[in-house]
């Protein structure tokens, strides 16, 4: 197992946590902070998926090596 896929495991499993926790807080009757702190962890979770797509992505071609030569 590389340390990426970990990393990337481990924001998985955040994301998921994340959006639990948002639902959980919105289907409490706990009023407007428990609503803030629903909505707070649902942009979380959305921050995290974002990051979660970016990282480990697959690097493109060498910046030297486009087509057609040299400009």
């Amino acid at each position: 197992m590389t340390l990426q896929l970990a990393h990337r495991i481990l924001i998985g499993a955040a994301t998921a946590f994340f959006v639990l926790y948002g639902i959980w807080e919105f289907s409490g009757a706990g009023g407007r902070a428990s609503a803030w702190r629903g909505a707070v962890a649902l942009l979380a979770a959305c921050s995290l998926a974002v990051y979660f797509r970016t990282i480990g992505g697959r690097p493109g071609p060498p910046a030297d090596s486009r087509e057609g030569g040299e400009p």
